[in-house]
């Protein structure tokens, strides 16, 4: 018989990834179909509404959009700081999904480590910068 206490956990694991899965899957089924660039569905970047520049993460929608219709290099065009976020939010993605373990304490020791996260956070104010002084 198993433990109530696992039984728990399990059944919490197991809601969470599907509920992560379910997530992924309606979001690209979204992006499918809704092209940012022409549909009023999408919202509007409030920064660039406000100040008028390009926030760091302004082309996400159209360059996802690119990527799932094999578009990549647009895909890329769209944003490039997204070579360097993308892997990272794919391994926080990862670490969700992974069961309690040595692989799992290894993979949140990357990302939450400081060196880490201080590069995310600098390079990523250094995008808002540099995109907008060279209008990326």
């Amino acid at each position: 018989m198993i433990h109530p206490l696992l039984d728990n956990t399990s059944r919490a694991r197991k809601r969470k990834t599907t509920i992560i899965l379910l997530s992924i899957v309606f979001i690209i089924v979204i992006f499918s179909v809704a092209n940012p660039s022409t549909s009023r569905f999408w919202p509007k970047c409030l920064f660039k509404l406000i100040t008028g520049f390009d926030c760091p993460i302004c082309g996400l929608q159209r360059s996802l959009y690119a990527f799932l219709h094999g578009d990549f290099s647009h895909a890329i065009a769209y944003n490039y700081y997204l070579i360097l976020a993308l892997p990272y939010t794919f391994l926080c993605l990862v670490f969700t999904l992974l069961p309690q373990g040595k692989t799992k304490k290894r993979v949140k020791n990357i990302i939450i480590s400081k060196p880490v996260l201080w590069f995310y956070a600098i390079t990523f104010f250094a995008w808002l910068i540099i995109r907008n002084i060279y209008h990326l």
